[in-house]
């Protein structure tokens, strides 16, 4: 796993809609929870599956990179947070 910031993938598949970001991981076979709010410029970047919760909402222009990464229910990542790390995993309810 690198430990450099996705620039490249926050300046292009950040841009664009919520809506798109999250039935493109969708398609790829990950979970993303109902009522999931991926922010501009907001990427996840991770080799294998990971989930979102239900109502938890990615802030503006952050990254989250690692492998197997799990975030809970109703959860609020800030804007401009970068989380790099293997086998990440958020519980409910966290700012």
């Amino acid at each position: 796993m690198s430990n450099r910031l996705p620039i490249a993938k926050m300046l292009t598949f950040g841009l664009l809609p919520g809506i798109v970001k999250k039935f493109i991981y969708r398609m790829r076979g990950n979970h993303i929870g109902q009522h999931v709010k991926l922010r501009l410029g907001s990427v996840v970047v991770s080799k294998n599956k990971f989930s979102i919760g239900d109502n938890t909402e990615i802030g503006f222009f952050t990254s989250i990179t690692g492998n197997e990464i799990c975030i809970g229910k109703r959860n609020m990542i800030r804007s401009a947070v970068i989380l790099n790390a293997a086998h990440i995993s958020i519980g409910n309810d966290v700012t």
